[in-house]
């Protein structure tokens, strides 16, 4: 069974909070000085436990995001050079048929001014 963090924060404190009203003589000890009974006040810590896991949850989702941004950024430079050795190529190859077909132009003229000047 597949949980994600908040589910699992939630059953985690509740988990938590279960197990500590179960504790003896908790219930017993006078309110403090906020007023509130000893088991509200552990409620209170792991209310907070459950807030700091979920900042760890998504410290950790957005390092997973960074990575997984960079792993694309890797990957997008690699095919953006592909791209730019290809169009490299193909115009060198353009240019490269330009000359030979320019030449044999020029061939074929210098033939035919000599044909026409005999």
């Amino acid at each position: 069974m597949t949980v994600d963090g908040r589910t699992t924060c939630t059953l985690l404190s509740i988990v938590v909070a279960l197990l500590c009203f179960g504790r003896p003589g908790w219930a017993d000890e006078p309110p403090k000085k906020d007023g509130r009974t000893p088991a509200l006040r552990g409620a209170g810590r792991i209310v907070e436990e459950g807030e700091l896991a979920g900042r760890e949850f998504a410290h950790d989702a957005s390092q997973v995001g960074r990575e997984a941004w960079a792993k694309a950024k890797e990957a997008s430079a690699a095919a953006a050079e592909e791209v730019r050795r290809a169009t490299r190529e193909f115009w060198r190859d353009v240019l490269e048929e330009k000359a030979r077909l320019r030449a044999k132009l020029r061939r074929e003229n210098a033939e035919l001014r000599a044909r026409r000047g005999k």
